[in-house]
């Protein structure tokens, strides 16, 4: 059994981890290994350590674009990848030495379209190294093998969002091992203009459209908390990327033939205002919360999705906020979450 596995991390503004990734795939105990570094355009000096990795290893294949964004480098990874399985590592994480030889192990045993892994937290306050990353438990997966029928019924009707409002069933991109084959005939790619969470319709599309996967209680993946990552901080445009993620679960999911999804669609629209929503606290100013809160509630999306609410079967407190959001009651919201209590 050597066949060969490509590795593909993204790479932008992490000299800070960078070595610890990389040196993780190069102790791999599986040896055919294709190790692609897609340099994104990264401002620091993760360039150069980039080529003095393909100077040491001729293992890796150095990729330096255009910053697009962490799909992209993904994309541009799958596209020059000529392993028979992918595995994805962002580059402030890192694996267990035998990751690959057991994934290899499992898949070609099991002969699945991909097999789902678990990770550990690694350097978050509060929480010891080595712990479990859970999550909420309508979003976890149980554990063994999925055909189709399993996935019909345990997973769609909660692929896009779970009935309490959380992303779907916790697939993330580097917590699987895929086979190439499956994911070019089906032309699954990440979307671009996705630049947060983008996971979580590439996830969903993987679902859709394999026939089958294993689910093993492995945890090979260390997820790193790295408060300078994309998936922290405040961003301006948090608002625009959430309707633009829903536009494109309704291009692929709307017109599904297996499935239907209509019920799905009324919570994720609700979602997304939640989503918009949790950004408005990372604001220093209370005049500009405020004007955030007022933004997204009185945006036409969120104007619709609140028709539905009865929809999302939430404890009575969350129902209560989505009741303030329904009726555009922005200054009793900010009153009722914001830390201090607004000045009159």
């Amino acid at each position: 059994m050597d066949v060969k596995v490509s590795v593909i991390i993204p790479v932008f503004k992490v000299e800070k981890y960078l070595d610890r990734c990389v040196k993780s795939i190069f102790s791999q105990t599986y040896k055919n290994l294709e190790i692609i570094l897609v340099d994104d355009g990264s401002p620091d000096n993760c360039p150069a350590m980039c080529d003095g990795y393909a100077k040491e290893d001729s293992r890796v294949t150095v990729i330096h674009k255009k910053n697009g964004g962490l799909s992209d480098a993904r994309n541009f990874g799958m596209n020059a990848a000529t392993g028979k399985y992918i595995l994805f590592v962002d580059s402030d994480d890192w694996i267990e030495p035998d990751t690959a030889e057991e994934l290899v192990k499992i898949i070609e045993d099991r002969k699945v379209d991909f097999v789902n892994f678990r990770a550990v937290w690694d350097g978050r306050a509060g929480i010891p190294d080595g712990t479990p990353c859970n999550y909420e438990p309508s979003r976890e997966l149980d554990l063994g093998l999925y055909d189709r029928e399993r996935m019909k019924s345990e997973l769609y009707p909660r692929l896009l969002v779970t009935p309490d409002l959380f992303l779907g069933p916790v697939l993330s991109a580097w917590s699987g091992f895929y086979n190439r084959e499956f994911l070019d005939s089906h032309n699954i790619r990440f979307d671009t203009p996705i630049k947060y969470s983008e996971d979580s319709v590439f996830s969903a599309r993987v679902v859709m459209a394999a026939e089958s996967f294993a689910a093993i209680d492995r945890y090979f993946y260390h997820y790193c908390f790295n408060g300078e990552s994309i998936s922290f901080g405040t961003h301006s445009d948090w608002w625009d990327v959430a309707k633009i993620r829903y536009g494109y679960y309704e291009k692929y999911f709307a017109d599904c033939e297996n499935y239907d999804f209509t019920v799905q669609f009324k919570r994720m629209a609700i979602f997304c205002v939640l989503d918009g929503l949790s950004e408005w606290k990372a604001y220093a100013s209370d005049e500009v919360k405020l004007s955030q809160i007022r933004m997204v509630m009185n945006d036409e999306f969120s104007v619709n999705a609140m028709k539905h609410i009865g929809a999302a079967k939430v404890p009575l407190k969350k129902k209560f906020m989505l009741c303030l959001i329904k009726f555009r009651m922005a200054r009793l919201y900010f009153w009722i979450f914001n830390e201090k209590k607004v000045e009159k």
